[in-house]
Parts: structure tokens; sequence; C-alpha cells
């Protein structure tokens, strides 16, 4: 739990970290970073080693682009010095996170339906990405979505932002060291418990027991 202690310049940025199943092709609503900072994405990403994997995946990412803003901006996300993007492992997750100053989730709204549903994929997204920056203490910006909301208390032990100024005013809180200290230790203070495993294994023994209950009460009658 160790947030560093300046408040980030374009020569010593501060470091975010956003871990996610994808293989992001551009920084979802943020879209640039400010220059004081810089992050590592965690995502389906081939290993930094394997570099005619990644420029062949660039390349076809970049064919598939319909117009000249996206491959402008996909461009402008490759070449960027301060985004680096690592291969998914725990490995890798474990150690962005400890090195990181801040946690960020931006989401991008889109039409997609979850599958058997009605609800945006997007919004159906669990908690377990939030809640897994907060337990290691880092002070996190997320997009709202109904699984964040009842976890972070804006302001408090995290943000949500919307729009990118919602973003940017934000991080810009999270600059000073005693505020990502203090929400940081908030933060995994709300969800430590929780989310434990010792609580996540009451809370799957107290299932069984309520399912067995049934059970032998249905066999009975």
């Amino acid at each position: 739990m160790d947030w560093g202690n300046h408040y980030g310049s374009r020569r010593q940025p501060l470091r975010a970290v956003l871990v996610t199943s994808s293989n992001l092709q551009k920084l979802p609503v943020l879209d640039s970073l400010p220059d004081w900072l810089a992050i590592t994405i965690v995502g389906r990403y081939p290993p930094a080693q394997a570099r005619m994997q990644r420029f062949h995946e660039a390349r076809w990412a970049f064919a598939k682009m319909g117009s000249g803003h996206e491959r402008l901006a996909h461009l402008g996300f490759l070449l960027n010095p301060r985004i680096k993007t690592e291969m998914w492992t725990a490995k890798t997750v474990y150690g962005a996170m400890q090195n990181a100053d801040i946690g960020i989730i931006p989401i991008e709204p889109t039409s997609d339906l979850a599958k058997g549903t009605s609800v945006p994929v997007w919004k159906a997204k669990s908690e377990n990405r939030l809640t897994l920056k907060m337990s290691i203490g880092l002070p996190v910006v997320a997009t709202p979505i109904p699984a964040y909301e009842p976890v972070i208390e804006s302001g408090k032990n995290g943000f949500l932002a919307n729009s990118r100024a919602d973003w940017l005013r934000d991080l810009e809180i999270l600059r000073d060291p005693a505020a990502r200290s203090e929400i940081g230790h908030l933060a995994r203070a709300s969800v430590v418990g929780r989310y434990s495993m010792n609580e996540q294994a009451r809370l799957f023994v107290e299932a069984l027991r309520s399912v067995s209950a049934r059970a032998i009460h249905c066999a009975a009658i």
C-alpha cells in the first residue's frame, strides 16, 4: 500500500493500471492521458517479446478501422510512450497493480447485448476488476455501472466518472498523495472483508446448506 509521494509530472508521471479482458486499441472514455499520468494496460495482448505478432495484430486492427479518425487515434495509442500494454497473467496483473498509484476502469457504452438478455454487455459486467484493485489499496476511478455503484461511494472510497471532464477532475484530485492514501485505505477497508476468500467461502457453504435443506424437505414430502 504505497502510492508514491509526488504529484506527477511529464518527467515523473504517476502510474495508473487498467486490467481488462480485451486488447484495447484506444483508451476508452479518456482518449488521451493528462501529461502527468502514465498507464499500464493488462489485457489480451501478445507477450512483449513477441514483436512480430504485435506488429501483425496492430496492422490487422488498423486495416479494419473504417475512418481516418479511428486510425489516427489507434496510431496515437500505439506510439504513446506513456501507454504500456502487457499480456494478461496472474503475475502481470499483480505486478502492475503493485507498481501503480491509481486504478482506472473506463468503459465505453456499446449496443451489444449480454447473451439471452436485453441488457447491454457493458452494464452486465461484474465487480471483480473493481474490488481486485480496491483490495490492494488502490484509489480507483471507474465508469458507473450497476455492479460498481453499490461498492463505490464516490468521493470517499473511490470515484465514479461519466464524461471525460469528470474523469480529468477526479484524476486531478488523486494527484495529491494525501488524497490517494486516504481513499486507498478506505477502498481496501470497504472490500477486504466483504470480498475476502473467507467471506466468499462462508457464503458458498451457506448456499450449499440452504440447497441441501430444501432437498431434504422435498424428499420428506
